[in-house]
């Protein structure tokens, strides 16, 4: 199992919704799945920007992560 993070700050909802749309068949396509999504992230070490979502999503192996 890989496990890759996003951040996401939001400056556009709609680009954002069709985005979504269009990720979500992507993802499915590579094994891939949404394992969390925050929308209150905490930052626990350092002083980096707060993002608007962070994402974990799931993928069988480093080869599905990438494609």
């Amino acid at each position: 199992m890989v496990y890759a993070y996003v951040t996401i700050n939001l400056t556009n909802q709609a680009s954002f919704d069709a985005y979504c749309e269009r990720a979500g068949e992507a993802l499915k396509k590579q094994g891939g799945a949404v394992a969390a999504v925050a929308r209150d992230a905490t930052v626990l070490e350092g002083n980096p920007e707060k993002p608007d979502f962070a994402v974990i999503l799931t993928f069988p192996d480093r080869e599905s992560a990438i494609a």
